[in-house]
């Protein structure tokens, strides 16, 4: 799992969120190698289009309380990695997989204002998939839904709380940097109920080609391509104006709920719509990549993404 070779100038990441029920608390982890949206990698690789991306790993982790949250993600090189199938460590942090649940062990700090984050994240998946999927016609960028419907412990010290919840956890890896495959995509995960999701992937491809990909996963594992959806337009971002869509199969009003991150060129949503028996929350993510690029982002992105130098 952990050993995936990534070619110069690629990444990989692993990807687990869960929310509670009434989103009060919710958890997104992710785990990168090359990290996609490092200014650093970024910088490397326009002086050399042969950067090692083993020296651009991180461990993203953002965590939200009610009206308080947590952000962490120090990036490392390579002399404070190491990847095995089973193993990624950076630093004091590690994700191990003990061949049936996901565990991290996190001991980071927050950025900008440091303050000590520790604990352990287990994510027990309720099956695995190992279909992948490409994101577009070069085959250079890939998907796996690996644990769509997982069950989500969060024993943390610092901050000192505990909650469980349904999760999600998947796998993406590339070829060549995110940004030269996509100008943006809007993605999302929908809670049917405790052991059922539906997940859209919506690209707009850098050769003007767009990619839609949605998919019913059941309980059994079963996975049904999901019928041509309707795009909703939902409110910007209320600070950096990010647009936002979701993809519905009827013409059901669909809601922002809560916006965890705003960013210039990045927002993660939960958005709530409603059937006729319940209320339903997605998990939303809305992606800009030309925004990315521009300078002034990236003279900004340090001050949430700082760098071990020692």
């Amino acid at each position: 799992m952990f050993d995936r070779n990534v070619p110069s100038g690629g990444y990989a990441w692993w990807y687990v969120d869960a929310i509670s029920e009434n989103a009060d608390f919710g958890i997104t982890l992710i785990a990168f190698v090359g990290s996609v949206f490092s200014p650093y990698y970024f910088r490397a690789r326009k002086k050399n289009a042969a950067t090692n991306p083993d020296n651009y790993c991180a461990l993203n982790i953002a965590f939200h309380e009610n009206q308080k949250k947590y952000w962490c993600m120090t990036e490392r090189s390579a002399k404070h990695v190491y990847r095995s199938s089973e193993i990624f460590e950076m630093a004091n942090s590690s994700i191990t997989w003990n061949g049936s649940y996901l565990e991290f062990k996190i001991q980071e700090y927050t950025v900008p204002l440091p303050s000590k984050v520790s604990g352990v994240v287990r994510v027990h998946p309720h099956y695995i998939n190992t279909n992948n999927y490409f994101l577009e016609d070069s085959q250079k960028h890939a998907w796996c839904p690996i644990a769509p419907c997982s069950h989500v412990e969060v024993e943390m010290q610092r901050p000192n709380f505990q909650w469980h919840a349904t999760g999600y956890f998947d796998s993406n890896w590339g070829a060549e940097p995110l940004e030269n495959g996509f100008r943006s995509w809007n993605w999302s995960c929908t809670k049917m109920n405790e052991e059922e999701r539906v997940i859209q992937y919506h690209t707009v491809n850098r050769n003007n080609t767009n990619t839609d990909l949605g998919f019913h996963f059941a309980s059994d594992g079963k996975i049904t391509a999901r019928e041509q959806q309707i795009a909703k337009i939902l409110p910007e971002t209320k600070i950096w104006r990010v647009p936002r869509k979701a993809y519905v199969e009827d013409d059901r009003n669909v809601n922002v709920l809560k916006t965890l991150e705003d960013t210039p060129f990045y927002s993660r949503s939960v958005l709530n719509s409603e059937t006729q028996d319940k209320s339903i929350l997605t998990i939303h993510e809305s992606l800009e990549l030309d925004r990315f690029k521009k300078p002034l982002t990236q003279f900004m992105l340090p001050f949430r993404m700082p760098r071990q130098l020692l």
